[in-house]
């Protein structure tokens, strides 16, 4: 489950020095500064916001960066029975 604040009051990089407080990193190398927020790295998986989805076409063997299980996605099935 995730966790983490609201994205008005996270931990921000600073506007001086472009970089995170001491003993905070950034939660991801590919937003700007004005939306780059930061928190100790062993949270990182818990509470950085999501900010890319992956969408696979069939069943195949996924592990999330930092994590250590693998996950074997399901596919998603609508109430009719039809698979998606």
């Amino acid at each position: 489950m995730r966790g983490g604040l609201a994205f008005k009051d996270v931990t921000r990089v600073d506007a001086i020095s472009k970089k995170c407080p001491k003993g905070t990193d950034p939660c991801s190398s590919k937003t700007s500064h004005a939306n780059t927020v930061c928190f100790p790295k062993d949270q990182h998986n818990t509470n950085c916001p999501i900010t890319e989805i992956k969408f696979v076409k069939k069943k195949s063997k996924v592990v999330a960066k930092g994590s250590k299980s693998k996950i074997s996605p399901k596919p998603i099935v609508k109430k009719n029975g039809r698979k998606l």
